[in-house]
């Protein structure tokens, strides 16, 4: 009974206007635990904060480096190393920031729970700032994405003033939306997390993140349109280096999947929340 009120479409809409409403309200607070989640996450090392802007951009090279010269025979190309570079940081940029988002959801609440006992502490705010706190993330790997691109001479500007906000929209919505749902479930099921990792640990390979346009083998591509975190990534490429994946509506279709993501997420949420207390 309890998913069939998540899944109620009334609802869900109705979801979507109590979201902003929460935000509205609570703006400040979001603001000042995005921030402090961003400096606990790195405190007491030697280079401290540094580490928002080392870590994700060491993480992404390294990638790189790895599929476009090591594997580079077996992916192929497409034209060039930097139109490559360019087309996997568009892809892993979302990729990183989400895995990392999603990864820390997981024990948004049951890492909290003093503060989830506090009956006054609006308690959504955990799931949104682990959310939020990987924009620094997301951003870092966009910067080195369009200056790959730029490089090699598929960056088009109007096309990345164009599209970007929706890619970035779509990204916050629907990584929301997922960092909501997995912080309640993360509350009840403690394996989780494992789970979480297992599906990020191949996830990599299901996307087409390492894949030049073209490279994947016939099924995956195919699936590649029924996957929402495809078409997120699609949404990217198409802002950063231009339309050079197959035909596909993402820029259409990953908006309304991200509102949907977001509304499931809030309504999973807020109806799972009264039993937090209890199962802490």
């Amino acid at each position: 009974m309890v998913f069939l009120r998540i899944l109620n479409p009334a609802a869900g809409l109705l979801a979507l206007g109590d979201a902003a409403r929460f935000v509205g309200r609570h703006h400040a607070l979001v603001a000042a635990m995005t921030s402090r989640e961003l400096k606990d996450r790195y405190a007491g090392q030697v280079l401290g904060a540094a580490w928002a802007v080392i870590s994700p951009m060491l993480t992404m090279l390294i990638y790189v480096w790895v599929f476009t010269f090591i594997f580079k025979s077996r992916l192929g190309a497409i034209d060039n190393t930097a139109a490559f570079t360019a087309y996997a940081l568009a892809g892993l940029a979302p990729w990183v920031a989400m895995s990392e988002a999603i990864s820390r959801s997981v024990g948004a609440v049951t890492y909290n729970s003093n503060l989830v006992k506090q009956i006054v502490f609006p308690v959504e705010v955990l799931p949104l700032k682990v959310a939020l706190a990987s924009f620094p993330t997301l951003a870092i790997g966009l910067v080195l994405a369009i200056g790959a691109a730029s490089m090699s001479g598929l960056l088009d500007v109007g096309a990345l003033l164009l599209w970007l906000p929706v890619a970035l929209t779509s990204y916050l919505f629907f990584v929301a939306g997922l960092c909501f749902a997995l912080s309640a479930f993360g509350v009840f099921l403690r394996d989780l997390k494992d789970i979480i990792a297992f599906i990020l640990g191949v996830g990599l390979f299901l996307n087409p993140i390492v894949y030049p346009p073209g490279g994947a083998p016939p099924w995956l591509a195919e699936s590649f349109n029924y996957n929402p975190v495809s078409l997120m990534i699609f949404c990217f490429h198409d802002a950063v280096v231009g339309r050079v994946d197959p035909p596909n509506y993402a820029l259409i279709a990953m908006p309304i999947i991200a509102i949907i993501v977001l509304s499931l997420g809030w309504r999973a949420f807020r109806t799972l929340k009264h039993a937090f207390g209890n199962a802490l």
